[in-house]
């Protein structure tokens, strides 16, 4: 299984990398929204972890954009965000993403966020 991960906090892409490796995942990680769509544009990922903030394109704008403009309706996207607050959450989800995770989060949330995101595809 192929993960993209858009993610400008290098901590925070380390962390993912780290645990997904470890879980046997594949992983490519960019730092914006604008170099995550255009490897989206060429490369096939069976999931997305995007965060809310970051420079140039937040993960509302990312998950509108490919959502809206390329053909990757049903590619499963994780949401990140240090907002726990509601309307941040339901915007994600109304937008299109199928899951989202509160920073900061326990491996635990993760494994589970992939799972309900990956079995099946």
């Amino acid at each position: 299984m192929r993960i993209l991960i858009v993610e400008d906090n290098p901590d925070h892409r380390d962390f993912l990398t780290t645990r997904l490796y470890s879980l046997g995942y594949v992983c490519r990680e960019v730092v914006g929204g604008h170099e995550g769509l255009c490897i989206l544009r060429s490369s096939r990922f069976d999931l997305v972890i995007c965060d809310y903030r970051m420079p140039e394109m937040n993960g509302f704008q990312f998950i509108h954009t490919l959502r809206t403009t390329y053909d990757l309706s049903t590619i499963p996207i994780i949401f990140t965000t240090t907002h726990s607050d509601r309307n941040v959450i339901d915007q994600a989800f109304s937008l299109g993403a199928t899951t989202t995770l509160v920073k900061p989060y326990s491996l635990e949330n993760l494994q589970t966020a992939l799972n309900l995101n990956l079995i099946g595809r």
